[in-house]
């Protein structure tokens, strides 16, 4: 959701673009200036914690898989 080259320009947080933000916040309360629920953001962030997002973006999954296939596929037992 961070802004491409967030680092290069003050204050150097991985913030969302503010229009993506702004729908967010209509998809989510109706309302794009409101804030998100304290409860929600705790929520979402277990959520990140459970499924192993903490940050990365995995990029390499398909060529991790292929070359886990290939192992396989080559293994002569």
């Amino acid at each position: 959701m961070a802004v491409p080259g967030w680092w290069r320009s003050s204050p150097h947080l991985p913030l969302p673009d503010p229009r993506l933000w702004a729908f967010r916040m209509v998809t989510a309360y109706g309302d794009p200036d409101r804030d998100p629920a304290a409860a929600d953001a705790i929520s979402y962030l277990e959520w990140c914690r459970a499924t192993g997002l903490r940050g990365r973006v995995r990029r390499d999954r398909g060529a991790r898989c292929s070359r886990a296939n290939r192992s396989e596929s080559s293994d002569p037992g």
